[in-house]
């Protein structure tokens, strides 16, 4: 996994685990779809996001620095250091040695992941616990569909001097912006892809959009 020993997607249970030891809790507004466009919406938060979560959904509704945050803390308390994937990182994981459009193969199909459309009792209504679908060749699950997966590399338009051995690429880059990946469970199937690149604002919080941590080897 390009120097990763493992990669997994950060889970609600999880984060309580963290506000409770810290007593540090995301600010209040998160946003959420109005049926046209993401609109923050100031009664929603990473502990109600709009819809019902268990301890195993993935979390959402941080942004970047509540990101950082939880993975400092994550490291102190585990002595291992913990980061964010690079987007380069994030494609290999997410292809697993496939060459298709998606690592089940070229069409969404059904039942494979969480998204609209995707064939599922989650589609367009709200997160799956991790580990709902099967992993990839990897062993890697929710690589595609979901949350949408904020990255630490900062946005480029084109992949033009991106580093030739799959770090984090932050030169020359917007890192107002940071790359996500993989869609979520409000994207449309089409595309739920491995090669689908967006952005969002750092300081953003939405409830389609989360993170995965890394632990280098």
């Amino acid at each position: 996994m390009t120097g990763v020993q493992t990669c997994a997607l950060t889970i609600w249970g999880e984060y309580a685990a963290f506000v409770a030891a810290t007593g540090t809790a995301p600010g209040a507004g998160c946003r959420k779809f109005n049926g046209t466009d993401m609109v923050a919406d100031a009664a929603l938060a990473w502990d109600k996001p709009g819809f019902e979560q268990s301890d195993k959904d993935p979390l959402v509704c941080v942004d970047w620095e509540e990101t950082r945050a939880y993975l400092q803390w994550l490291g102190l308390r585990t002595g291992v250091e913990y980061r964010l994937l690079s987007e380069a990182e994030w494609e290999y994981v997410a292809r697993a040695g496939t060459t298709t459009t998606r690592p089940w193969g070229d069409e969404p199909g059904r039942g494979n992941a969480n998204c609209d459309g995707c064939g599922t009792e989650f589609d367009a209504k709200r997160t799956s616990p991790a580990g709902s679908f099967k992993a990839n060749p990897f062993g890697v699950a929710d690589m595609l569909g979901n949350v949408w997966e904020r990255l630490e590399d900062c946005w480029h338009e084109t992949y033009m001097g991106a580093p030739v051995d799959g770090t984090v690429w932050t030169v020359n880059g917007n890192c107002a912006q940071r790359v996500t990946r993989g869609g979520a469970w409000l994207s449309d199937a089409p595309d739920v892809r491995s090669a689908l690149r967006n952005w969002d604002l750092s300081d953003n919080r939405k409830n389609t959009l989360g993170f995965r941590v890394a632990r280098p080897f």
